[in-house]
């Protein structure tokens, strides 16, 4: 048989279908497919930004929360000492009512010891003794209706100051809380998980994009 004709591949009249290759397909979507990964990118740090944003701002809310309690413990435990001091007043008071109405007590049994004399009366003996006992009890009732009083104001105030420090304590408390939650937040963290979720959803949209995107040539026989 004769031999093949030669080729010449260099020939203007040679065409890529005449030399036996296949263009590469042409996919209209492939730069919508770039501006789209693109997009990606930009709203994977966008979300990224706005996580760690957010853990900022939580983190400094959380401490300005810790701070409020801190203060509101301060100014509890401020005003329980000022009830222990007012409770502490109202017993010294009543130290100086019982000096001022034994004084005073002591006084008028004078008066009447004198009144007595000056009748020609023995003093302390029938109705001059009766009298000045009856001034003693009266002394003493007055000075028991004054610590009762004295007691049951004070036990009122020194609760109120109980109060205050089991609400400095629950303050203290709820601000050490705040201060270990807002420890706890990294902004790190709060990053990690879009970044990764961001270069997976990336990843994907990259393997749609290329998948296809070749060309086959085939050879001459």
């Amino acid at each position: 048989s004769p031999p093949p004709l030669s080729m010449d591949w260099d020939s203007p009249g040679m065409t890529d279908a005449s030399k036996g290759l296949h263009p590469p397909d042409v996919d209209p979507g492939a730069g919508w497919g770039k501006f789209a990964s693109y997009m990606q990118i930009a709203g994977s740090i966008i979300s990224i930004m706005d996580s760690i944003h957010g853990a900022r701002m939580q983190k400094e809310a959380l401490k300005e929360q810790a701070s409020a309690l801190k203060h509101k413990a301060w100014m509890a435990n401020f005003n329980a000492r000022r009830a222990e001091e007012f409770a502490d007043g109202i017993m010294g008071d009543a130290r100086h009512a019982f000096g001022r109405i034994s004084q005073e007590y002591e006084q008028f049994k004078e008066t009447q010891k004198t009144r007595t004399a000056k009748r020609g009366v023995v003093v302390g003996v029938g109705s001059s003794q009766e009298l000045l006992a009856t001034v003693d009890i009266s002394k003493e009732v007055d000075k028991i209706t004054i610590n009762r009083n004295a007691l049951r104001k004070a036990a009122a105030v020194r609760m109120g100051a109980v109060n205050q420090r089991n609400e400095a304590l629950m303050a203290n408390v709820g601000a050490g809380n705040m201060r270990r939650n807002a420890g706890a937040i990294s902004s790190f963290g709060a990053a990690l998980g879009p970044t990764m979720q961001g270069i997976g959803q990336y990843a994907a949209m990259k393997a749609r994009n290329t998948r296809g995107s070749g060309y086959s040539q085939t050879g001459v026989s």
